[in-house]
């Protein structure tokens, strides 16, 4: 909710337009931000009033510029506290060479948190955003908190044994998740911190400001994705048309 307690500032670039703010209170109030009985433009899923199914269709391509956005931060935040960052770096994994574990690979200073009992030199971060309102998650999210969050950090590790092939080359495997709804799991919490609180040290600024510029960032990307998600499926019912007729069309009008 970092982005419901910071001034909107151009230059700071927390500026929402307002049908930005529109979608996004909407759609954090329960309220309709699309009329009954729609079908997904593009995957043809039940299109939901309440505008879920944008927060976690992979169909209409935003999710992953929400993702790559995600993955810059990061980046940059590494870059800044010294942690020598590479972005999607090969040759990680000698069996494969072609698999990327690391959407950004860091050396692991000494105060970065590490999930495992056993510090690795580097660390690669698997940068990702999931939704809670998806069937496989929908009925534990309900139940508890960031629950799909922890399923997806769970399901990333395991997946190709991914965890465990990073650790036999002596690098440590980190989920970074976030929830499309605003949360993150606990271990991407600790992680993130330290690596402010390094950016703090560094620059010689006070402790938690860069903490609470992350947070504003992470979240005002969250809400600018969100709304261009739903932007998307609302240009494509209202012409009525195919996605190749207006893509042009949504980028020139995308915040």
């Amino acid at each position: 909710d970092a982005w419901l307690k910071t001034p909107p500032s151009w230059s700071q670039d927390t500026f929402l337009s307002n049908a930005a703010f529109h979608d996004i209170l909407s759609m954090r109030l329960g309220v309709k931000v699309f009329d009954d009985g729609l079908a997904c433009s593009f995957c043809q899923q039940n299109l939901d009033s309440q505008g879920h199914h944008c927060m976690g269709c992979m169909s209409q391509g935003h999710k992953q510029q929400m993702h790559t956005t995600f993955r810059n931060v990061v980046h940059r935040l590494a870059a800044r506290a010294g942690a020598r960052p590479v972005l999607e770096p090969d040759n990680l994994l000698p069996a494969t060479p072609l698999t990327r574990p690391a959407d950004v690979l860091i050396v692991s200073l000494p105060d970065v948190h590490q999930s495992s009992w056993r510090r690795f030199p580097k660390l690669a971060l698997d940068c990702a955003i999931t939704s809670p309102f998806q069937s496989a998650t929908l009925r534990a999210s309900a139940a508890g908190a960031l629950a799909a969050a922890d399923r997806y950090a769970d399901l990333k590790r395991k997946h190709s044994d991914m965890k465990t092939r990073c650790e036999r080359q002596n690098l440590g495997f980190e989920p970074l998740i976030l929830e499309s709804t605003g949360g993150m799991t606990d271990e991407t919490d600790r992680l993130l911190r330290t690596l402010s609180a390094l950016v703090d040290r560094k620059e010689q600024r006070p402790g938690g400001s860069t903490w609470h510029e992350l947070s504003v960032r992470l979240s005002i990307d969250l809400q600018r994705g969100l709304h261009g998600a739903c932007s998307k499926q609302r240009l494509v019912h209202n012409q009525g048309s195919n996605l190749s007729d207006t893509g042009a069309a949504f980028m020139a009008t995308c915040v």
